[in-house]
């Protein structure tokens, strides 16, 4: 681990296009993956999503596989210049049904 980067899960750069709505919602909102870790995400939505809101992810492949769903907490949500917001996020455990 190097002095920038104090995660402890390495993050893989992916650049894909990811469709992300508040859990309840229908509204959908396309954004950007730009990294993924086993434990966050970092994307760049034109929606400014609340910390601590869960928002629930798809990331779409270009292949025959099936569709990524997974679920994220929002940990930070920063203004870009362009418009958009950079926003960093934990994944959340899969809740097991009674």
């Amino acid at each position: 681990m190097n002095n920038i980067e104090k995660r402890n899960e390495p993050r893989i750069n992916i650049q894909c296009e990811i469709f992300c709505k508040l859990q309840g919602s229908n509204k959908l909102y396309e954004a950007l993956c730009l990294t993924l870790s086993s434990t966050g995400v970092s994307l760049v939505c034109q929606y400014p999503f609340e910390v601590d809101s869960v928002v629930e992810v798809s990331i779409i492949q270009e292949t025959a596989m099936p569709m990524l769903d997974f679920l994220i907490t929002v940990a930070r949500c920063q203004a870009l210049e362009d418009g958009g917001f950079d926003i960093g996020a934990i994944m959340r455990l899969p809740e097991e049904s009674d």
